[in-house]
């Protein structure tokens, strides 16, 4: 493993540059590689402090979050994993030569063991303006998860432009996972938390649960595999009001 002092974080591909075809099949591998959410540990409020401590200190709290690393199935070698849209926050395996490069930024990223920041899940449109981030940001928080043995249990998320909302996160058998405002869905109790950022408002000295996998009947955070699955918005939509998730 890299250590801090040779991190690569001054251009960080996917994040200040558009990805290229090759950056997008290295995502395509280290996707296939994650570990499952159900043997990752629980984030420890002390490590929680810390990050809290290191955004607000580079006062990047509004475009960064932490995510607790995994993958929910295994992809082909040939896709990568793209948010359809923002708004739709449906996430699903895209064939990469249909990607339009200049069209995706990285969404989740993971420091790999040559001090790269590599992302591994990817959102449509325009990417937070990280230009005025100064490089020591990375620095320290690739620090942090080097001390603390955590490379490969918490990734950096870059949000996007819309207001931080909490959020649940619904796998849809191997067509993606879809991501439901927390106050807008039906669900059981929550199962994990997965995501993590700064209140806009927040006095805590942890940061909040963003992002969570649900129970449902299915299982942890499994809503159906079908074998017609869905192939747009609509079809969704009408798949998660028929599995009463949401009305």
């Amino acid at each position: 493993m890299a250590s801090a002092s040779v991190i690569d974080q001054t251009v960080i591909p996917s994040l200040h540059i558009a990805p290229t075809v090759a950056d997008l099949k290295h995502s395509s591998n280290l996707y296939n590689q994650l570990p499952s959410d159900e043997v990752q540990p629980a984030l420890l409020p002390s490590h929680s402090q810390e990050v809290r401590n290191i955004s607000i200190q580079h006062n990047v709290q509004h475009k960064f979050g932490i995510h607790l690393i995994h993958d929910h199935f295994e992809i082909p070698k040939d896709r990568d994993i793209i948010f359809e849209s923002p708004s739709g926050c449906w996430t699903k395996p895209i064939p990469i030569e249909d990607v339009h490069t200049v069209n995706v930024y990285g969404h989740i990223f993971k420091l790999s063991t040559d001090g790269k920041l590599v992302a591994y899940e990817y959102r449509e449109g325009s990417p937070t303006n990280v230009s005025e981030i100064d490089p020591s940001f990375f620095e320290e928080i690739f620090k942090f998860l080097l001390e603390h043995n955590l490379t490969d249990i918490l990734g950096l998320q870059a949000l996007g432009y819309e207001p931080i909302l909490p959020m649940i996160e619904l796998v849809l058998g191997n067509v993606g996972t879809v991501m439901l405002n927390e106050a807008q869905a039906q669900y059981g109790g929550i199962y994990r938390t997965t995501g993590w950022c700064i209140g806009r408002e927040s006095e805590s000295q942890e940061l909040q649960d963003g992002e969570k996998h649900p129970q449902t009947t299915r299982g942890n955070h499994l809503v159906f595999i079908h074998e017609n699955p869905p192939s747009d918005i609509g079809e969704l939509k009408s798949f998660l009001k028929k599995a009463e998730i949401i009305m």
